[in-house]
């Protein structure tokens, strides 16, 4: 084995996927000896597995007193093996299309209903299937980014801008992101309410963040869209970028790390410089009487991207806390199993690893979740019907605070 690795095995109780299945080969240790030392002992079905058998959460790298990051070791596994690369390679093209954001939805409409999201496809596996996968909500009548869309969000930034009585000077590009461009426009839309007097635009061209495109090993691909992007956005002229997403905002600030000339590289940064995660900008404070009155209380699930990043949580646990005031209750952290097509490619342990989420949602009795990743979003809603809760559990992005 690489003689950075001490064979200590504490990254092995912080790996999700080892905690399910107890499988040496899975776990971090496991995975860093199969790419370090060979796979002459495996099948090629067992080291693809491995590959594949990865969240992506760094949970491991956290833990790890040598510095290994095997989730880094993971990606360029995928990027530099042709027999890792994804299913459909034509598929990044559509990401960085206007058609896939603006008429999608008919698109999804066409897809059986647990096929997932048009990005989730990038690296399906016959592992996958109808059965085990979970079913996603449907995708909106209407694409954010889309003629419809826009009118709507146009009509509704007006109005917000008109009940302030004032222009704040202050203009906000927002990045959308996948899916809530596609599946939940509604937080967007939310988000706008917390910034009174602030114009807000949607460049109209941008696309994927790209994190599924490199998660899967296609980092030329991934770079198209960084480059699409940046594009989109310096036409807007903003004084602040914002997301809702906490795994798009983890991706941007990696931009600069995918792209090879220094101008580019510098574009990137600036880009990144400017982009607020939602629950970075936005102050409850100004907002006290237009709060969302929830009954019971309420717990924050902390996405791994914000989690093990130098951007932490904290920042996103406090303005939940500074809205739920006596009402918050702390919970255990961890991953929720998304990891974007990881649910699909693998969706009993996905499914074991909620489980452990739910577990530790039910010591807070919580009867409110919130989160700020779209995934994680996903990933609660679409696996808490049908599971065994004391109470009806609401999940809602923190954007959603905010009374209509």
């Amino acid at each position: 084995m690489n003689a950075r690795c001490a064979k200590c095995g504490a990254c092995l109780p912080a790996c999700p996927v080892y905690r399910q299945t107890l499988l040496e080969r899975l776990s971090p240790r496991g995975k860093h000896a199969l790419l370090k030392d060979g796979a002459a002992d495996y099948s090629w079905a067992s080291v693809k597995e491995t590959v594949d058998a990865c969240l992506q959460c760094g949970a491991c790298g956290a833990q790890c007193s040598a510095g290994i990051e095997v989730n880094r070791e993971i990606l360029d596994a995928r990027a530099h093996n042709r027999e890792f690369a994804p299913s459909f390679p034509a598929l990044w093209k559509l990401f960085g299309s206007d058609l896939a954001w603006s008429g999608a939805s008919t698109l999804l409409k066409t897809l059986p209903a647990a096929s997932g999201i048009i990005f989730r496809l990038a690296a399906l596996s016959s592992s996958s299937t109808a059965d085990d996968s979970p079913h996603l909500p449907p995708p909106a009548a209407s694409p954010l980014i889309s003629p419809k869309g826009m009118a709507k969000f146009r009509n509704a930034a007006d109005e917000s801008l008109k009940k302030s009585g004032k222009y704040s000077g202050i203009r906000i590009a927002l990045f959308t992101g996948c899916v809530q461009n596609l599946v939940y426009p509604e937080i967007p839309k939310a988000m706008t309410r917390w910034f009174p007097g602030a114009e807000f635009i949607i460049p109209e061209h941008q696309c994927c963040c790209g994190l599924p495109a490199l998660s899967a090993g296609a980092v030329k691909p991934a770079s198209n869209l960084i480059s699409r992007n940046i594009k989109a956005f310096e036409k807007a002229r903003a004084d602040m970028i914002l997301t809702g997403c906490a795994s798009c905002s983890y991706m941007i600030g990696k931009w600069h790390e995918l792209l090879d000339r220094q101008d580019d590289k510098q574009k990137a940064l600036n880009f990144a410089e400017r982009l607020k995660e939602f629950t970075q900008a936005a102050n409850p404070s100004i907002m006290e009487g237009h709060l969302k009155k929830i009954q019971g209380t309420i717990t924050f699930h902390a996405p791994c991207h914000s989690r093990f990043s130098s951007e932490g949580t904290e920042a996103s646990e406090n303005f939940i806390k500074r809205v739920a005031k006596d009402n918050f209750a702390q919970m255990e952290q961890g991953c929720c199993g998304h990891g974007g097509s990881f649910s699909i490619k693998f969706p009993s342990i996905s499914q074991g690893i909620f489980q452990e989420r739910l577990a530790a949602l039910k010591k807070t009795r919580a009867s409110t979740v919130v989160t700020t990743c779209s995934g994680c979003l996903m990933q609660w809603k679409t696996r808490l019907p049908g599971a065994d809760c004391p109470t009806e559990i609401k999940v809602i992005h923190a954007a959603e605070l905010l009374s209509p």
